[in-house]
């Protein structure tokens, strides 16, 4: 050891055991995590989910109605509709912001309710697998992590009005939150906080009844659910899987080390109960742990288990979305081991301490899907990117008529966000009638786009404006958009101007490989485009086909 740390040993010692000291240490690593991820990942996490998110803050202010739209989620477009004008990497960070503040609220809970070596619980929260892995994204997801944390805190500090009241904002965040907010009347009912109650409906209501007062329909915050309508979507196709199917994800949500500590929680708790039927004094951690956090984890794992099962409520099996409940999970770790630290082992208390860090970091990054920090480069990405996305920029930057001329229609919000195309716009102008070229040349560059999942292969129903170019990727186009290329292939209406993939793509040096030489394509299908559509349906590796829309 050199003379000079030798020197400041004992002043560096006392202040790195200070749990404040050990807590900004424990942030500080989280952070440099994030940034990294978030350096060597090709796209956001979320997939076009992240895009969307954004699309939604981004053009909130342009079309108001998108501030309540109960998809794009009211809480997170609200704070992010100012912060999305920045550009993309400032929603970005202020995901990450969420993520580390929940970490530093869920240390200042264990640290209110006397839990010993409470900054651990900043590792616990904010390196859970699916933390890492959505850690560098824009959905919506970390927000409401933020926000439950709070709740868990205000609680723990006999806040109960604050409590309360930011609860009943759960159900703007995300649909999950009546969940939530269900398991919270459940605590202030078992509590006999019976006043309290009506403190759960501010948020909820105010939602609800300016969603009336706007749509003219009072039952808007029902009917305007695409969650619960989501049998009336056709386009919303649910899935259904093992009723286990997140209990077996268990590595890749909360991770080994946070699932595992978790258990030894329920038997403590049993012990609890029996100490309270024989009248002895009761034990706050033990009261927030087993009429709230476990409420909340069970019954949030419960819901989107039984949702999986049966199809219902538009689940699609994700299980990034239990990062909702990631501070909750981290404080039942954290009863388990101040449990072990109360045995006073000095060496035992050192060991875990250590052993949790390391086995965190170890089993964290692989159950995130990503290699450790040490191994990411370029070719080994923390989040990789999407062929569709990839290939659809190619074609538009060797093809810029596209964005000049007419109208671009496609699947992949990703492209609007980044050439500032606003999904919403057309719509208004199409709805209005400004719908003949003269008029589609004033419209603002920025309003030239369209979803595929409005097109209608009925020609008496097809409403797109005649010169429109239609970007079919083999994927988004086929899944979201419900477009088969043979429909588009045999309707005389458009024509084909290039059928690409991937590798053909780049390896061109004209950029360009057409199925036929792009020419317009008037025929029913033939034979010839037979393997071709084989090849498109069977991959959803990076494969575009370009058709434009003929002037009748």
């Amino acid at each position: 050891m050199s003379p000079v740390l030798f020197y400041f040993r004992p002043v560096l010692k006392k202040h790195f055991h200070r749990n404040s000291t050990a807590a900004l240490f424990s942030l500080v690593v989280c952070l440099l995590i994030y940034v990294w991820v978030g350096v060597f990942a090709e796209s956001p996490a979320g997939g076009q989910d992240s895009w969307n998110h954004f699309l939604y803050a981004r053009w909130g202010f342009k079309h108001p109605i998108l501030l309540l739209d109960q998809w794009g989620k009211t809480v997170f477009t609200i704070l992010v509709a100012p912060l999305s004008h920045l550009g993309i990497s400032a929603v970005l960070i202020f995901n990450t912001f969420c993520l580390l503040l929940s970490a530093w609220v869920v240390y200042l809970t264990a640290r209110r309710l006397g839990i010993r070596n409470p900054w651990m619980g900043i590792f616990l929260m904010g390196l859970q697998p699916v933390v890492i892995s959505n850690s560098f994204s824009m959905l919506t997801e970390p927000s409401m992590a933020l926000m439950l944390a709070f709740v868990l805190y205000f609680f723990a500090s006999n806040r109960y009005v604050s409590a309360t009241i930011l609860a009943s904002f759960l159900p703007m965040a995300r649909t999950e939150g009546y969940i939530l907010l269900a398991a919270v009347l459940f605590f202030l009912i078992l509590r006999k906080k019976w006043k309290l109650l009506p403190l759960a409906l501010p948020g909820l209501g105010v939602y609800a009844l300016i969603g009336g007062v706007i749509s003219g329909d009072w039952a808007w915050i029902y009917h305007a659910n695409p969650y619960f309508n989501v049998e009336h979507n056709p386009m919303a196709e649910a899935g259904k899987g093992d009723a286990l199917h997140y209990l077996i994800l268990t590595p890749q949500i909360q991770g080994w080390v946070v699932g595992l500590s978790m258990l030894p929680s329920l038997f403590m708790l049993a012990g609890y109960i029996v100490r309270r039927l024989q009248k002895k004094s009761p034990a706050y951690v033990f009261q927030q742990a087993l009429w709230l956090w476990w409420p909340l984890v069970l019954l949030y794992f419960g819901a989107h288990s039984y949702s999986w099962y049966k199809g219902s409520f538009g689940s699609h099996g994700l299980h990034r979305v239990f990062l909702v409940i990631a501070p909750a999970m981290a404080l039942l770790s954290m009863q388990t081991l101040d449990a072990v630290f109360g045995l006073q082992i000095l060496w035992l208390n050192r060991a875990i301490k250590s052993l949790v860090v390391v086995l965190l970091l170890a089993l964290g990054f692989p159950a995130a899907g990503m290699p450790y920090p040490w191994q990411l480069n370029t070719v080994r990405p923390s989040i990789k990117g999407d062929p569709q996305v990839e290939l659809a920029m190619q074609i538009l930057n060797k093809k810029p008529e596209i964005l000049k001329q007419g109208i671009l229609a496609h699947q992949l919000p990703v492209l609007n966000a980044k050439l500032n195309l606003d999904p919403w716009g057309a719509e208004v102008h199409l709805r209005e009638g400004r719908t003949s070229a003269s008029d589609i040349a004033r419209w603002p560059k920025e309003d030239k786009t369209l979803y595929l999942w409005s097109l209608s292969m009925d020609p008496k129903q097809d409403w797109f404006p005649d010169g429109t170019w239609l970007l079919i990727d083999n994927f988004y186009a086929v899944r979201e958009g419900g477009i088969q290329v043979d429909q588009l292939l045999s309707n005389e209406k458009y024509s084909l101007q290039a059928a690409l993939n991937k590798e053909e793509f780049v390896s061109f040096s004209n950029g360009w490989t057409v199925y036929p030489p792009l020419s317009a394509l008037k025929k029913p299908l033939q034979s010839d485009y037979s393997q071709i559509i084989k090849q498109f349906h069977a991959s959803a590796d990076g494969q575009m086909w370009l058709f434009q829309k003929l002037k009748q």
